[in-house]
């Protein structure tokens, strides 16, 4: 059974539980149940409310950290505004040349978008991201005074998730000050989390120089030729990869030439020699491939970390409906009278943007 087949089915039989329990459940109100289960939806609320926290209420430390979440929110928000534009620039002005690098956003989508090892670190990284941006807004709620009423977890579709809900009472009577600190502490603690992570990748993990094969298609040259999930190409002709080997040697090489690899399978170095073929108009040997830094579980894991906290901060802060960003903008609008007219506008245009740029890889 390959994972497609085992997703189908996990989701078949949790949307027919999902449907069963809310016919049971459905006359009792979403906000007084402990658990919940949806199509492609579970909830779980543990009454919990971080009181402990409050001892540092006014401290340095609460002070400082508001400090961070501030930044790290204009950091996000400058970010996302920045690859929006970068985006449209790649997918509709200048569109990459076919068979090159993917325009706009690629969501993660398990089997389809994330395939191999890479996809139990992302799941991972998801899920400790979760955790500690649900415990960043607890401790800023706290020490601004507001209350936590229940924590929990949930699963959305298949990505692990926490959450802490506070008071919404005191929350919209607090300060605006307050509000942001809360709204933004969750984006601070997913940019403390990669920050750690690239300074981790960078100085303990020290991903290698290579290109990583992730996967091999069955039937093509590759495969014929011995080539392996986990290979790291090191040099093509005897060009070495950081020297060009890859982007400057192997486009150049056309069908049906022989050509060497130089491959690093686990500690030792071989060289393979493969073709190419052509399918789908394009010359290829039938190789998914990667970053060097995937062939070392300790660099994935850092590069995950990175990558995943790095994006749900960005997303986070970005003004639509669902993030703290939107709730952000909405508050900010509301205390400066700008009118719901404005808010509207940035938030739906900024979906539009986001779901225009999505982008589903052939």
């Amino acid at each position: 059974m390959n994972i497609i087949t085992a997703l189908t089915a996990i989701t078949a039989v949790w949307t027919a539980i999902g449907a069963i329990y809310w016919y049971l459940n459905r006359d009792k109100p979403d906000e007084e149940k402990k658990l919940i289960i949806y199509p492609l939806f579970f909830m779980l609320r543990i009454p919990y409310g971080f009181k402990s926290w409050e001892k540092y209420r006014g401290t340095i430390i609460s002070k400082a950290y508001m400090v961070f979440t501030h930044v790290s929110a204009a950091v996000s928000i400058a970010g996302i505004y920045y690859l929006f534009g970068q985006g449209i620039y790649t997918k509709y002005i200048h569109p990459p040349k076919a068979g090159s690098a993917i325009a706009g956003f690629v969501p993660v989508i398990p089997g389809v978008t994330i395939k191999g090892p890479l996809l139990y670190y992302i799941a991972l990284a998801i899920g400790v991201g979760a955790l500690f941006h649900e415990l960043s807004h607890a401790f800023a709620a706290r020490v601004s005074g507001i209350k936590v009423k229940n924590a929990g977890i949930l699963l959305l579709t298949f990505i692990p998730a926490a959450f802490v809900e506070p008071d919404e009472e005191q929350l919209r009577k607090a300060s605006l000050k307050a509000r942001a600190f809360v709204y933004n502490a969750g984006t601070a603690a997913n940019m403390a989390i990669a920050l750690i992570a690239l300074l981790a990748l960078y100085t303990v993990a020290m991903p290698p120089t290579g290109i990583c094969i992730m996967g091999v298609e069955n039937g093509m040259p590759a495969m014929k030729a011995g080539l392996k999930p986990g290979d790291m190409i090191v040099a093509v002709n005897g060009t070495p990869v950081e020297k060009g080997g890859f982007t400057k040697v192997f486009p150049g090489i056309p069908p049906n030439v022989n050509f060497t690899l130089t491959v690093k399978r686990g500690s030792q170095l071989i060289n393979v020699t493969v073709w190419k073929t052509v399918k789908d108009n394009r010359s290829l040997i039938g190789i998914s491939i990667m970053s060097g830094v995937f062939c070392s579980s300790v660099s994935l894991l850092a590069y995950s970390m990175a990558w995943i906290n790095l994006s749900l901060a960005f997303i986070n802060m970005a003004p639509l409906y669902i993030t703290d960003g939107g709730r952000l903008v909405s508050d900010f609008l509301e205390r400066y009278k700008w009118g719901k007219a404005v808010n509207h506008t940035i938030q739906l245009g900024t979906l539009i943007i986001f779901l225009s740029l999505l982008t589903i890889p052939h």
